[in-house]
């Protein structure tokens, strides 16, 4: 059984909870997705799900009833194992402490910059974060708990970072301003 990468099991989610779908759907909710680590362009998601396809993880036929001849995505029976699989792999302890915040990254290294530009940088940090908080809340708000739990949970998850993430910032923020100014 192939191990997959975050993308192709996030794929492989989206088609089995989704399907049958076009492999457009699976672009288009990786491309809407509020998370940057899923790349919607088309030559990544079309290749990759050919990939999945060739793999027998899923299989596609042709919509009779669309005039276009579009393909629609089903997951077979090793694809569901896979998809287990890599849902299961989400425990390991490299994926359990995966916690990637490049605005934290950056830093590490923002003595590198000159106080202005610190400055600079944490301001915008906080406007791109707070924008992002906003964009999540909202996705929280339009998913409905009572027929949707697991996307509602994933989506408060989400904002429950990007919460304590602007905390963090505001805080780091104002620690800069008194280090900045001697106050």
């Amino acid at each position: 059984m192939p191990k997959l990468s975050e993308l192709e099991g996030v794929a492989l989610g989206i088609v089995s909870r989704d399907g049958p779908c076009t492999p457009y759907a699976v672009r288009k909710f990786l491309k809407h997705s509020p998370s940057s680590h899923w790349q919607g362009s088309a030559g990544s998601i079309y290749p990759m799900l050919s990939r999945l396809e060739q793999q027998g993880l899923v299989k596609s036929k042709t919509d009779a009833a669309d005039g276009r001849g579009r393909r629609l995505l089903y997951i077979t029976a090793k694809g569901k194992k896979a998809l287990t699989q890599w849902i299961n792999r989400g425990t390991e302890p490299e994926l359990v402490s995966a916690i990637s915040d490049h605005i934290r990254t950056r830093v590490f290294f923002i003595g590198s910059l000159t106080a202005e530009q610190r400055c600079a940088f944490v301001a915008e940090s906080c406007k791109a974060l707070n924008e992002f908080l906003q964009i999540t809340e909202q996705r929280l708000d339009e998913t409905d708990r009572d027929t949707d739990p697991f996307a509602w949970f994933a989506c408060e998850n989400v904002v429950l970072q990007a919460k304590a993430r602007a905390q963090w910032l505001a805080g780091f923020q104002e620690a800069l301003e008194k280090l900045e100014t001697g106050k």
